[in-house]
């Protein structure tokens, strides 16, 4: 029985014991007596139904609850999961880890088609919320962290896997697709207007906020004639952002991207 259930019948059993003196001036003391056990009895259940800690936090407990939560939102291959306690067990009781590492060949989030690749991502000193995490109410599948002092990120983001992207997007783009090469990305599509339909741009990537990637265009055309700049904003509103680390596990924050002819490498390392 949990500490706030022993309090809890405490608590009552002082009032009925108040409440005895009460009754035994008014009625006979065995009513009294009745009424008090009946009163009781009804705290001890009462204190039985009520909030109680049902789970003991282990590291090999925090790892089965994470790769359950990640799995429930994830498609995964290849998913390793490493919890590393601290040497003092009151931080685990806390919930408080001296690392926590995450690894997979590839994460698809379902629903989402966004797909990472390769990706590693460490956490250090990191304080989960740990009734959210031993949760098995199905309307807290995410994972919530009270603290960390740094994060490593390091995962790619495929070519193939953003024109799958691209694909579940509502842009005013049909058939919208992305080229890598050259530290740049090429986007190519139909768009209709008065001049012409044959969209293309090209631009870099730009991180904002740590979190968020968005493409930045350096020049974009219609038919070769350049796109007005209401046009492209429409477009970039509904294009952008294309990749949001919040949806990776753990959330880590983005420091760096480089782009290859076949994926964008995503790195970070910072608190």
């Amino acid at each position: 029985m949990s500490k706030i259930a022993v309090l809890s019948i405490v608590v009552v059993m002082t009032l009925c014991l108040h409440l005895e003196v009460i009754f035994m001036a008014i009625v006979n003391s065995r009513r009294a007596t009745l009424l008090l056990a009946l009163f009781i009895s009804i705290a001890i259940l009462a204190a039985g139904l009520g909030p109680a800690t049902a789970y003991t936090v282990t590291p090999e407990g925090v790892r089965n609850r994470l790769s359950n939560k990640f799995r429930a939102g994830w498609d995964c291959k290849n998913l390793v999961i490493k919890v590393i306690p601290y040497q003092n067990e009151a931080y685990t009781r806390q919930g408080r880890f001296q690392s926590v590492v995450i690894s997979a060949d590839a994460m698809i989030r379902q629903g989402k088609g966004i797909a990472v690749r390769d990706i590693y991502v460490k956490a250090f000193d990191v304080v989960f919320d740990i009734n959210k995490l031993y949760s098995s109410d199905p309307r807290d599948p995410e994972i919530v962290l009270k603290s960390r002092k740094r994060t490593v990120l390091r995962a790619k983001l495929m070519e193939t896997d953003t024109n799958k992207l691209l694909a579940l997007k509502k842009t005013p783009i049909r058939n919208l697709k992305v080229d890598f090469g050259n530290n740049k990305l090429t986007f190519t599509g139909i768009y209709k207007l008065v001049f012409g339909n044959s969209l293309k741009m090209v631009g870099k990537l730009q991180v904002k906020d740590k979190h968020v990637i968005n493409f930045v265009p350096l020049a974009a055309w219609v038919n070769r004639v350049p796109l007005p700049v209401g046009p492209l904003k429409q477009v970039l509103s509904k294009l952008n952002p294309l990749v949001d680390s919040y949806m990776i596990p753990l959330k880590p924050k983005i420091d760096k991207l480089t782009i290859t002819d076949k994926y964008i490498l995503i790195e970070g390392n910072n608190v």
